[in-house]
């Protein structure tokens, strides 16, 4: 049967494939051909890899068959064909096996050690009987079934699974009256990787978002990796507000690990050709600490950076870094402007912590999600809090006749047990009543705690080129805020003294100022005064200039995440999914541990950036 195409996606090619050809080392040994050192076209150098990326794929499928009985094994428990699609489209349930002995039963995924959750593209064989070794499927081919899976129904908690996949044959049930004939589902491998690759190879060359940077390192007499004298015998690397040159000395780099950074740098001040660099090191020199650096100049720089990795584990770790040296910048440990750095991918997986958990899209969606909430977000808090600031006085005998209303219905409810007990109950009940002070401060501290965490969520995960003027006029009122209900709840101020700091316009001029200081020489109502007209400001002023989105749902802000963050972190086969993203263009990439990627793998990262981009492996 087919060998393979070189159209569609790579698990349709992968279902084409019998038992017979998977165990078949010899399958391609015919169309492989030896890959050449130039190459005419970046079409000649992707099709010069696609044979090569099928035998690899087949490959794994045998080496991984060869020992079916320590795989991963679930049980098939439903089965129902989505007749309205072409080829044989499932809806499955899968669920753990139940394994007698003789004195219990207990479940389990028999090579699983953990509890295991299917992913999209994973491969299963199924079969009525679970097989020891590849081979054993040879025995009667007809019964030998492949299914990818290609998509995951999200927030299931197990143990049972429901997912839909691409069947080579149908998956139909066994009919058993004593349930002991049932469709086993061995996991063979994921093609994930594999599958992203193969569509960068497919696909036309001239759709991808930059193409040019490819055909200029596939030149054989290409110069793209050489140096631009004019960039970089310029004076100083160019970002507004400081010396970034003096700024990288601080953090202690070596000749080489310097030269690295600024080498990079100065390629991307270069608009006159594409930069390809590659920087190497044997281990222990300190390369991953040199990347965090170049990052945190590239951050400073305000270049739209993509920065990959081959596995989660190295992304995560040249995430942590670079989050420790932002931190270290950071005025107050409330907050910190992390907004422009983005993190995404597989949560679990890359074992997101709290040092991480702010710069990883998934939390900073929900975040921003509670924040833009129309009844209990950022408007609400904003709007509560000015006019609480404004009406607080009003607000108090507005509680008083309240409370007043209510001890006269109790009293009236009382009478019944006699007049003693009511008179006794009023008096306790004015007894409960808040004094001023004690209203203000906490009904303050109810309205500041949902204000202050706003304030925090959106200067924590919205860039301050975004905010713009704003995140000057926020982190202010998040300190303002602070102070007064820091003064509230330690300064002693009688209630007549609170009642005209409320009293006055919250425009408060000098003269008002001095009037107040005058009066009350060793209060601190002249300083609650000052911090509340300040607060109310601030407040008005953002309610005019911050406009915050209400209502959005998880994809939109998705969107407002990455069009926001100018350096983006994932593993390089997560990158695919930036093509799919609707963003400004990316400017450079920068490849971590890029010794380990696949031939072509970077192809997919590579053609997310723009039209100049600088291209660095590490």
């Amino acid at each position: 049967m087919g060998k393979g195409k070189s159209q569609g996606d790579l698990a349709d090619v992968v279902l084409e494939w019998p038992i017979k050809d998977v165990l078949n080392k010899d399958l391609f040994k015919d169309q492989v051909a030896r890959v050449p050192n130039t190459f005419q076209s970046i079409h000649h150098y992707f099709q010069s890899y696609v044979t090569p990326l099928l035998e690899e794929t087949r490959a794994e499928m045998c080496s991984n068959m060869e020992n079916l009985s320590q795989a991963t094994t679930l049980k098939i428990e439903e089965s129902k064909r989505r007749r309205k699609e072409e080829g044989f489209v499932y809806n499955i349930k899968v669920g753990p096996l139940k394994i007698s002995t003789p004195n219990s039963t207990s479940t389990s995924t028999v090579g699983g050690k953990e509890p295991f959750i299917p992913q999209r593209d994973d491969v299963f064989v199924s079969t009525e009987t679970k097989p020891k070794v590849a081979y054993d499927l040879l025995k009667e081919p007809s019964s030998y079934h492949v299914a990818v899976v290609t998509y995951v129904k999200s927030d299931q908690s197990g143990p049972s699974y429901k997912v839909r996949v691409k069947a080579s044959k149908p998956i139909v049930l066994p009919q058993s009256d004593n349930n002991k004939k049932f469709l086993l589902a061995v996991l063979v491998m994921n093609i994930k990787t594999n599958g992203r690759i193969w569509k960068s190879l497919c696909s036309d060359p001239t759709m991808h978002r930059n193409s040019n940077v490819i055909k200029d390192v596939l030149q054989p007499d290409s110069m793209v990796g050489g140096r631009c004298h004019f960039c970089s015998s310029s004076q100083g690397i160019r970002v507004e507000g400081i010396n970034l040159h003096e700024e990288l000395l601080s953090f202690g780099l070596n000749e080489s690990q310097m030269d690295a950074v600024l080498t990079s740098l100065y390629a991307r001040q270069c608009s006159g050709k594409h930069s390809v660099k590659l920087i190497w090191g044997p281990p222990g020199t300190g390369k991953t600490k040199t990347v965090s650096v170049l990052l945190w100049a590239l951050l400073q720089m305000k270049c739209r950076t993509l920065t990959c990795a081959p596995t989660n584990v190295a992304v995560r770790e040249v995430a942590s870094r670079l989050v420790r040296l932002v931190g270290e910048s950071c005025p107050t440990r409330d907050y910190c402007s992390l907004g422009s750095i983005l993190l995404f991918g597989n949560k679990e997986r890359m074992n997101i912590d709290d040092d991480l958990e702010d710069v990883f899209l998934d939390h900073r969606v929900d975040r921003l999600e509670e924040c833009f909430a129309p009844s209990s977000g950022w408007s609400h808090h904003l709007n509560s809090m000015i006019e609480f600031l404004e009406d607080c006085v009003h607000s108090y005998k507005l509680y008083l006749g309240n409370e007043k209303k209510e001890g006269e219905k109790d009293s009236l409810n009382e009478k019944k047990k006699g007049e003693e007990n009511s008179l006794n109950k009023k008096k306790k009940g004015e007894e409960d009543l808040l004094k001023f002070h004690k209203f203000v401060q906490q009904r303050f501290s109810l309205k500041a705690k949902g204000l202050l965490e706003c304030i925090r969520i959106l200067v924590t995960h919205l860039p301050a080129t975004l905010l713009g003027i704003n995140y000057k006029r926020l982190t202010n009122l998040h300190h303002f805020l602070q102070s007064f209900e820091s003064l509230l709840s330690t300064a002693s101020i009688a209630d007549k003294e609170l009642e005209e700091v409320f009293a006055h316009s919250e425009e408060l001029n000098s003269a008002t100022s001095q009037l107040i200081g005058r009066k009350y020489k060793r209060s601190t109502a002249p300083l609650l005064c000052k911090i509340r007209s300040d607060c109310l400001w601030l407040l008005r002023s953002l309610h005019g200039s911050l406009k915050i989105p209400q209502g959005l749902g998880k994809q939109v802000i998705q969107e407002l995440c990455f069009k926001g963050a100018s350096l983006i972190l994932c593993t390089v086969s997560t990158s695919f999914r930036l093509h799919s993203v609707e963003m400004d263009p990316l400017e450079m990439l920068v490849i971590d541990e890029a010794a380990q990627l696949k031939e072509c793998e970077s192809t997919n990262s590579l053609t997310t950036v723009g039209h100049m981009p600088c291209y660095s492996h590490w």
